[in-house]
Parts: structure tokens; sequence; C-alpha cells
């Protein structure tokens, strides 16, 4: 051993004084620098290289990078010939820190720092960010044999643990280093070049380094502690210099001047690499070599006299993620190609015949793939390298991203292109063509007797377009600072050109178009479970295509079907202009041909992001639109800042300042027609109220109704905006306003062209209602119009409402509930009433049907009244022992009205201001119970232990009130339109003087059910004495796989009835009513067993049937109704519901069984089927089915409903275009053709 090789004590006991006391004030070890574990680290790790591989193994993830290899982290690192690197993840304080530990070799050197290179190192850098490897990396499924540069590397068996940061030094540490005295201090002399200082750990000072000692043996004994603490080599000792302490010490290092070679911009982070033993130190390494050697080049690629295997030279730059590209140029087959090169001043020219397939790859273009017969490429020098590549362990070409490359492509030229940004086909992009020219640098594509591909999110098929000629460029755009730049979106241009959905060679579809340009965007990404945008964050886009196509053509097969000018979209909105055509006929509306069109598409208008849909209807009813077609649309819009919408609808502003109006949606419909028809709407008289005098008196029938006016029509605008965000600030807190717009034109219009609609749809009503809503309470304003003279509606002028719910007293023991407020009503009448321009009541006699009074509101006419109310409620909650909860309480209203009904013809005399003081007081109570039974299981009912609960519950109240019900004009809305108007028809054509027995009153309906005036409506409380009583039971069990079991209900009954004490006065004579139940049992999953009922026991009393033609056998007694019916639901194969109903009650007889079936009878057709038939009258309600033909470009439909009510029979067939992702399979078909698109039905 030479004698330099064995320190002096002196020297050695020196280092080891400044190593303790630098390793304290630096946080006893680099690897353990608080900043190494901060949580707010950041700077992912970036590894990169010509060439890696990467694997995984048990003690975590592992790469080998050679040629170029550069670790780096926030700008800062190094690079190497050679790089090994063992990657883990550990948890601390909640977070994860990804680690990597780097054993590099062969020309190590510091990024952004002047030092002679090293021949090998050690480092560790850590980040909360995570590791980004070479993206060109090779994935291993197992580790690599015969890579000596791993067994090299001599990682320990479990990584460094990642520890937290340290507190401050112990006082005693403290005073022991104010007790040194530094080298400088004592001695000033010149460096001993014997000495190794622990420099890298210590704040640097600006001294001199002298040249590095050529005989001088680095330090390796360090390399054994737990965690690995590397020195760099110093060339000098210029002492170890001790901050000034004082008791206020501050454990974080201080800013230092020049950097070390081998840290980063934080030190805590990584540590420099320290030297390998070797045979001389001013000698770099020898380069690591794969296992197997390098393909050979490819013919000319190299000088002559350069050997392909030769060592790369002593230093390259190192290599940046996203700053190569890789290029692989084979045969395209087994055919042998053959390559010529030529050289023209600094272009590189390959000529290659016999077959060619190319991919290129880079961060910034993804990955390219060419093939063809023969090709010319054109290789220019780089910027920086003089247009030098290196060969990859592959045979590929690396090179810089900015060295200038073109190729030229013929015969049966295949381009294909995936920016990797989108998982699957999103961002992908073919062109095929007879010859192609191509841009490396500018993505820039010029291609003849071509067609291109353009893939995009949720299209069922690629976009496709032929020409004879197609260009792809990127536009030029300004950057910020002001320069010309690429834009990143590319742009494709074509010319006489054919465009189609269809993945078929010869397409069922196709549009021919004079020019069409297609435009990639960035688009502001949306939320996938609320569809709100992501404001305010970076690079939070999607990728949109927009098409611009001139002078278009549409052909079905050979057939034009239809020309417009222009069309303009995106892809996710590709419809054409027509999206459906449907041809039906039946007796009522004639031949129809009825289309929808896309009114963005017809008007060449971009789609604003936050409208949903635009439709236009255009269709034509040979019975009904003799001299125009009938013309209708819908559009329906949603977003969460409807100011910024309006004023920028396309969101060019991505981080504009929120305003006030928050949240929003609502939709606009309306259709209308010239009407030259009769209406056909099934048996029974017809009311008459808007045609020429004396015609409500002629006794027309239902069957044939006149329209009485030209045109006929309905529109329907509904708008719901909110204004507070959604925040955890607002999280009990909401404020909204909803607008209302309804009308259509008269009786019978939506029963006619609407019938589902009519039947279970919203109202169509005029409002304005805003309401503020906090924690437990709310208050509301409201103000309605009725501009329909055929409806019974109150008009608020306004009404305002303030709740307060469950205030508690005296320590919880008291709950407080009320509901007050003032309003103005304008409530209307229907026209029919009080109206003795009516049908006969027999057929050939002079009596009119004649109704003095709705029976819902009880008045006849025009009544107006402002009205003051304040409701409460207190209870007191008691829990025995939790086996019984009694809650006692009393109830109180007090109403005052400034006008009010009474006396004269059938009391409807206004009788001036008006109070009423209604009070309550009743006991609720409540038990449950329940028992498991584990040992039951049964495979065959799927069922897995049982657990049975069982909850009885009782409510007695007593109610007195000052004022009769009879005797009130009734303000509130007790139920929809619709049945309100069959209660007026029921009244008007089967009971005398059209007055509806107690039975049948809707507001004895109501009373006897004892609603709170809290909740309930406030004019419907009267004297009344009841007991309400009933049972909540469910059989629960478990199902699901074994060991993830989840419990569902089995079974569940809910049954009550209500005993009247004072039967009659409260229930027309007899002490029980309301008898209610409802049963399920879930079989299975899709499986279920569904029955309801409601059984009353009453006489009818109050009104007397007429005798007439409509009237049938009467049953006084009670009401009963009962549903029944199994429901089996497959997904996505289909759905059965088989149900059976019966309601007895007066003259309304009637069991019916209804069907529905919904089946996909294979992949390329999909059946449903409906049908009703009464059994109690033996007639058939309806029937209805359909059948829907899936094809490649289409989906056919073809429909048959029957409407023996109506006489009708329908034939409907129906075509669309199956581009659009989201058609719905048999929409337009059946008796529903007409149904509103867009307005709720529940």
């Amino acid at each position: 051993m030479r004698e330099h090789d064995q320190p002096r004590r002196p020297a050695r006991i020196r280092v080891w004084i400044g190593f303790i006391l630098a390793a304290s004030l630096r946080g006893l070890a680099a690897a353990e620098d608080p900043r190494a574990v901060h949580p707010d680290l950041s700077g992912a790790i970036d590894l990169a290289a010509a060439r890696a591989v990467v694997w995984d193994a048990p003690d975590g993830r592992w790469a080998v990078l050679q040629g170029s290899a550069t670790a780096s982290q926030g700008g800062r690192g190094f690079s190497a010939s050679s790089l090994v690197v063992r990657i883990t993840g550990q948890e601390l304080d909640g977070r994860t820190i990804y680690q990597a530990e780097l054993y590099a070799e062969g020309d190590v050197r510091s990024l952004g720092v002047e030092a002679p290179p090293r021949r090998g190192g050690r480092a560790v850098l850590r980040s909360v960010e995570g590791v980004n490897v070479s993206p060109t990396a090779v994935w291993l499924k197992a580790p690599p044999a015969g890579l000596d540069v791993v067994a090299r590397a001599g990682f320990p068996a479990e990584a460094p643990a990642v520890s937290a940061p340290p507190g401050p030094l112990p006082r005693e540490v403290v005073e022991q280093a104010r007790a040194v005295v530094t080298p400088a201090d004592r001695d000033p002399r010149p460096a001993d070049p014997h000495v190794v200082e622990a420099q890298a750990l210590v704040p640097a000072t600006d001294v001199a380094k002298p040249a590095a000692d050529p005989a001088l043996t680095p330090a390796q004994g360090m390399e054994a502690q737990e965690p690995p603490i590397d020195l760099p080599p110093i060339d000098a000792d210029p002492g170890v210099e001790v901050p000034n302490l004082d008791d206020d010490f501050d454990p974080a290092p201080r800013p230092r001047g020049e950097p070390l070679p081998g840290d980063l911009e934080d030190p805590g982070q990584v540590l420099g690499p320290a030297p390998l033993p070797g045979d001389r130190d001013d000698e770099p390494a020898p380069p690591i070599r794969a296992d197997e050697p390098h393909p050979p080049a490819m013919e000319g690629d190299e000088d002559e006299d350069e050997d392909p295997l030769a060592a790369p030279p002593a230093f390259r730059p190192p290599i940046d993620p996203g700053s190569q590209r890789i290029t692989w140029i084979n045969p395209r087959s087994s055919r042998p190609m053959s390559i010529q090169k030529e050289q023209s001043g600094d272009t590189s020219i390959w000529i290659i015949r016999g077959g060619v397939h190319v991919v290129s790859t880079t961060e910034k273009q993804g990955t390219v793939d060419l093939e063809a017969e023969s090709a010319i490429v054109w290789r220019h020098k780089g910027p920086t390298d003089g247009g030098k590549s290196m060969t990859g362990p592959q045979g590929e070409l690396v090179d810089d991203v900015d060295q200038p490359m073109e190729i030229y492509l013929e015969g049966d030229v295949i381009l294909r292109q995936d920016e990797n940004k989108f998982a699957g086909r999103a961002d992908q992009r073919t062109f095929r063509a007879d010859k192609l020219y191509y841009d490396f640098i500018t993505d820039r594509i010029m291609a003849t007797q071509a067609q291109v591909d353009v893939f995009a999110p949720n299209l069922i098929s690629p976009m496709k377009l032929k020409a004879p000629r197609i260009e792809q460029f990127r536009a030029v755009v300004r950057a910020p600072d002001g320069s010309l730049v690429l834009g990143p979106d590319p742009e494709i241009r074509a010319e006489r050109t054919v465009s189609t959905g269809s993945r078929f060679p010869d397409p069922a579809y196709k549009i021919y178009n004079r020019s069409i340009t297609l435009t990639r965007e960035g688009t502001q990404s949306t939320d996938p479970n609320s569809g709100k945008p992501l404001r305010g964050l970076a690079g939070a886009e999607d990728p949109v295509w927009r098409y611009d196509a001139r002078t278009n053509f549409f052909y079905m097969g050979w057939i034009p079907v239809f020309y417009w000018p222009r069309f303009t979209g995106e892809s996710d909105d590709l419809d054409p202009p027509l999206r459906m055509i449907s041809f039906a006929t039946n007796n009522y509306f004639g031949q129809q041909v009825l289309s929808d069109w896309n009114g963005f598409k017809l008007l060449g208008i971009r789609r604003p992001r936050q409208i949903d849909n635009w439709n236009v209807d255009i269709d034509y009813l040979s019975y009904r639109t003799k001299t125009f077609p009938a013309l209708g649309s819908e559009i329906g819009w949603f977003g969460n800042d409807l100011i910024n919408d309006l004023r920028d609808p396309f969101r060019r502003d991505r981080f504009a300042n929120p305003t006030f109006t928050r949240d929003y949606f609502g939709y606009f419909d309306i259709w209308g027609l010239q009407d030259k028809g009769i209406d056909n709407l099934g048996s029974g008289p017809a009311i008459i109220t808007n045609g020429p005098p004396g015609a409500g008196s002629r006794g027309y029938q239902r069957s044939g109704v006149p329209a009485f006016q030209d045109i006929r029509g309905r529109f329907n605008i509904r708008h719901m905006q909110r204004f507070l965000p959604d925040d955890e600030e607002h999280r009990f807190e909401d404020l909204k306003l909803q607008a209302e717009v309804g009308y259509f034109s008269d009786r019978y219009f939506l029963e006619e062209y609407y019938k589902r609609l009519f039947d279970i749809g919203m109202d169509q009503e005029t409002l304005l209602y805003g309401q503020w809503q906090k924690d437990n309470w709310s208050m509301s304003l409201h103000a309605e119009a009725n501009p329909m003279d055929f409806r019974t509606d109150s008009q608020w002028l306004p009404k305002f409402d303030y709740y307060r719910l469950g205030d508690t007293f005296f320590g919880d023991r008291l709950v407080h509930y009320s509901h007050s407020g003032v309003d103005y009503a304008n409530t209307h009448t229907d026209v029919m009433v009080n109206n003795r321009n009516l049908f006969p009541l027999k057929v050939g006699e002079p009596d009119l049907a004649f109704i003095p009074y709705d029976p819902i509101s009880n008045t006849s006419g025009v009544f107006k009244a402002g009205r003051a109310y304040t409701n409460h409620e207190l209870s007191l909650p008691l829990n025995l022992d939790d086996v019984v909860r009694i809650n006692p309480y009393v109830q109180g209203q007090a109403t005052g009205w400034s006008d009010q009904i009474g006396g004269g013809f059938f009391n409807q005399q206004s009788t001036g201001a008006q109070g009423r003081l209604w009070g309550a007081a009743g006991v609720r109570a409540e038990s449950t119970m329940w028992k498991v039974y584990s040992g039951v299981d049964s495979e065959w009912l799927n069922i897995h232990g049982l657990n049975n609960k069982v909850s009885f519950f009782a409510d007695f109240r007593t109610a007195y009130s000052n004022t009769r019900l009879n005797s009130l004009a009734i303000q509130d809305d007790l139920d929809d339109d619709t049945y309100e108007m069959v209660r007026r028809y029921f009244a008007i054509t089967m009971w005398q003087n059209g007055i509806l027995p107690n039975g049948f009153d809707p507001r004895h309906l109501i009373l006897r059910r004892t609603l709170s005036p809290i909740s309930g409506p406030n004019d419907i409380q009267a004297s009344i004495d009841t007991l309400n009583f009933g049972i909540h039971q469910r059989l629960q069990t478990k199902r699901g796989p074994e060991g993830r079991r989840r419990i569902v209900d089995w079974m569940t009954l809910d049954a009550s009835t209500t005993y009247f004490p004072q039967a009659e006065r409260d229930n027309m004579g007899k002490p029980w009513g309301q008898t209610m139940y409802n049963y399920q049992w879930f079989l299975g999953d899709r499986t279920s067993i569904i029955s309801t009922g409601w059984f009353d026991y009453w006489d009818l009393r109050g009104g007397t049937p007429q005798d007439n033609y409509l009237v049938g056998a009467v049953n006084p007694q009670g009401l009963n109704v009962i549903t029944t019916g199994i429901s089996l639901s497959r997904p996505p194969r289909g759905s059965v519901f088989i149900g059976y109903s019966v309601i007895d009650s007066a003259m309304i007889r009637t069991s019916a069984l209804n069907t529905s079936i919904n089946y996909w009878l294979s992949p390329k057709w999909y059946g449903t089927f409906s049908n009703s038939y009464d059994f109690g009258n033996q007639v058939p309600l309806g029937s209805m089915f359909s059948f829907t033909r899936i094809g490649a470009d289409y989906l056919f439909s073809l429909g048959l409903s029957v409407d023996p009510q109506r006489g009708a029979t329908q034939f409907a067939f129906q075509i669309s275009p199956r581009l659009a992702p989201t058609l719905r399979l048999g929409s337009g078909t059946g008796m529903n053709q007409f149904d509103s698109r867009l307005a709720p039905v529940q």
C-alpha cells in the first residue's frame, strides 16, 4: 500500500470532527435533510437515455439507462454513460415519498457545473410527484439476465428509510460546536493534499480550488452507513467553517455560494455522486455496453472508418426528456429492402425500395407509423449536433427532436398517427394514399388519391374523408412573446370530398362536399360526474374536431336525399342536418312524414357547449296540414355560470371570475300547425267552449271534435337558476329561482297530439318562483298567471311562505315546527263551470249538462281574495327504554281571508272578510323489534340468513275548526290539471247537477288523510277525529359473492288503516276506511313481485247518478283498487313486466292485464311489445309493437300501434344514420311519436 493511501492521524481526526459538526448542522445526513421528506417537496424525478429497460421486482421498480443517461429533478442533476435506478415508495406523514437510488458509471457529470468528469458515483433522489422514465423505455416482464452493471450497483436489500425532519440540536452539541477552533483560525496554511474533507455537507466558501492530486485515493468508508452517505472528492482542504451559534439556533442550512459538483437545486434531495475505485483517478471508466452487440447500422448511416461498436465520445450533452426522436426503419414484409444513400450538401438522402416500414416517436408528435412500397428520406443537419445521429441497441436512429427530417412515399401508402395523449384511439388519425409527403418537424402531410380516418371520443366509427388531395398542417400562430410559431393543433383540408361515418368500403350513406376543413381545438375539460367545466386548471383540456363543409349533397346509397350549402359542427355532435325521418299512417292524422333536423347544422351556427340540443321539427300530416307543414323546435341548455356563458358562449376565457349566476338548466319546446282536421279523442260527449255561439250544445262527440280555430299549438319554457356555489360554506344553504311559461291553444290540443304528456306530464304553468333555504328554515316568493281559460287555477299575485322546522327548546325536550305566509290569489275557474251552453244530457232532449261549481276549488267563476295564515306544531318526544317512542303534540292554525263565499246559489255568493281558527291535539307512538334467523340458508331462494324487522306505529288526532270546509273557496292546488279535468268531466257526465258524492270529492279525500298544516295544503282543514295505525315490516338477507355479501331487502310490507270515532260526520257512516298496503318481494336482484291496494267501505252520499247511456251498473259501496305485477330485468338483454289492475267503485269497474316486453332478439334486432286488455268490460285497451334493425350505418325501426278507444291504427317506419352515439332504439315509432322530447313527465 502506498504511503498516501494511509491518512495521517491528525488529519483523520480533523476530518471526523468536521464531518460530525457538518452532519449536525445539516440534519445528520443529507439523505435525511428535512427538505427531502417535507410535505411540500415538489419536482418530479426525470430519467432519460438513448435506450432504457424497466422491470418490476419485489424490492421495487428497476431501470437501466445507457447512452447519454440523465437523472434530473427541478432542472438540476447529473449525466452518465450508464445509470442503474431502483425506485421505491414509502409513506411518511400520510404522503407517499418516491425514492430513486442511483448508481452511475462512466463520464459522470453534474448538470450546469463545469468540472472534470468522474468514473462513477451514487445518489438518492426523493420526490412526492413521482418518477418519469424515458418514453422509449422497453418494459420487461422479468429482470434481464447478464447485465453486469446491475450487479455492480450493489444496492442494499432494503431501500433506505425515509425519516422525519430532525428537531433542534441538543444544547450540549451546540456548546461543543462553539468550542471548536477552525483550522483557518488556528493556523492558516496551505491545504494538506493528503486530507479528504466532507465538503459536500458544508456550505461552500469562495475559495479557489487547486488542481486535483492524481495520487489521492477517495474516501469510500462511508458507503456502509445507513442511509448511505457518498462523499464527492475535493481538491484541497479549505477548512471547516463553523457558524456562529446562539440560543436561538436554527438547524436549517445556510444558503451557499457556488454549487458543488453533483448538487441539485435542493441539496437535501440528492447527494453528489462519489467516484468509484479504479486503476487511475484521472482516467474515465470504460463505457458500459449492452449484453448483446448493437445491430449493424444501415448502409451509409455512419462514416466508413467509424466502428459501430466503438465507445461513445467522452462527453455528449445530457438528454432531456422529450428532446429525442427515435426512428425505426425496417422492411415492410419478408422481401429484402434496398437502401441507397446520397449526399447533397448538408442533406443526406436515402432511397429505399422493396417495401419500407418507418416508425418514429417523439414526445410532441407522438407515434408516426408509415408504410409504403418505396420511399425517399431527407435528413438535414441539425441545429445543435450537425446532423449526427446515434444508433440504438435495436438499430433505431436517435436524433435530436429538432433535426429536420422529411419523407416521400409511393405505392399503397399508409400513415398512422397516435399522439399518445389519450387511451384508445381518441387521438389517432390514419391516412391512406397513392403518394404521400410528410415533414417530421412541422407535421405537414400532403397526400394524393387519399383517404383519412379521424377518430374522436364517443364515436361509433371514425370520420372518413376521401379526396383527390388531402393536406394536414399546423397553422402559424403568434406566441405570447409576439413571435410566430406553429400552433399545437393540426388542421386537415380537402376538396371534392366524399365523407361518411360508415365502417364499410362501400358506405350505405355518404356526403359529397365541395370542400371540408377539419380543425382540432382544445376545449375545457368537464367533470365526468356533474358535467361542470373544470375552471382554472392548467392543461385541463379535451380535444375536439370542428368541421366546416361546403356545398353538401347527402346520399342514401345512390339516391340523393337532400342538399345543404353549408354545415358546421364538432366531433361530439356529428349528426347530419337530417337527424331522423319517419313515415306513418293512421285514421286521424292521415299519411305522415315526420323529420327531425339539427338546428345548428341548418343555419351553419357553431353550437355553444352549454346548449345540449337544438332540434327542429318539420312534419307533414295529410289530414291536418293542408296548406303548410307543422313546425316545431326543442332546445335544452345547462351550465354553471349563466352570465359568463352568455357573455362568452364558447368559453374562450377559461379563467374568468365566476359571477353570482351559478348552476342552471332549462329547455324550450314549441310545436304548432294550421289545423284543418277533426280531433279523435275517444267516446263520450265533447266539452266545447271555444267554438261559435251555440257550438257547445250541438252534441259534438269526442270522436269528432272540430278544431274551431285555425292555428293550434303549444310552447313551454322552463329555467332553473341557482345563485350559490357548491362549497363547504354553503353546504346547507341554497338560493334558487325557477321561471316557467306554459301555454297550449285549446282544451283538447295536448290530449290529441301529446297524449303521454297529457296523461302523466307536468302541468303547463306560467310562474316565477324564488326560494332561499338555509339550515332548518326556508322562505319563498311565488308569482303565477293563468293565460288559459279552460283550466281552474289560482293566479298568485304573489304568494310568500316562511318555514321553520325542528327548533328545540328546554334542552331539546320541546320541538317546534311552523309555516306562515301571506298571499293574494285570483282563482280562475274553468269556463265549463256554471256554463249553460254545454252538450245535451240525452240524445234528442233539450236538457243540457250543467256543473254549478268546480269540485276541486268550490268556485263557480273568478274568486279574488287576500290571505294570511300561520301554522304551528309543538311536540314532546319521549323514548321509553328504546322500546317505545311516544310523541304527544298539539297543532294550531289561524287563517284570514279578505273575501270568502257562502249563501246564495250553491253557496257561491261573496260574504266578505272571514277568519278561521283550527286546532288539534294528538299523540304518535312507535315501537320497533327484530329477530335474526342466521341458520336460514337457501341457494334456490338466494337467501343467506334472515333479519325480521317490524315497526308498529299509531297516530291519534282530534281536530276542531270553527268553519265548515264546504263553505270555503279553495285557493291551494290539490291535484294535477289532467286529473282535475277528469273529475269535472266525470261529475258533469255521470252525476246529477254535476255534483260529486263525498267519496269522490278531492277535498274530503285529502281531509281524511289528516295531513299536517305545516307540510300540507293550508285550506284543507276541518273538524275530524282519526286513529291511524299500521306496520312497517322488512325481511332482510345477504346476497353476493362469498366474503363480499351485502344486506338487501328480501320482502317488504307496509300496511295501515284508519278508525273514525265520529263516523257519521267524518267517514260517511263507516268507522273504518283508508286501508292500504304495499308489498314487494325481491326474489333476486333482477326479479321482483309487487302488489298495492287501497280499500274504502263507505256508502256513497251527496250525489245521485245520472240516467244516460254513459252510466251503467252502479256499486254504491266503497272503493277497491288493487294492482299486482311481476317484473323481470335482465340487462342488457331485456326486461318483462306483467301486471293486473282492478278498480271497482260506483260506475267504474275495470280489471286490466298489462304486459310490456323489451328484448334483444339478436345482436342486430331489438324488439318492444306492450298490450292492455280490460277483462271487466271485455274490450282491448291498446297494443303496440316495434322492431329495430341495428345496421352498420342506419337504425331501421318498424312499428304498429292500435288504439281501440280512438278507433285508430298507426303504422310507422323510421330511419336514422348511426353516426351519432346518442341515438335511442325505436325512439320514434309506435303510439308516442308526438310526445315532447324534452318536457319532463314526472
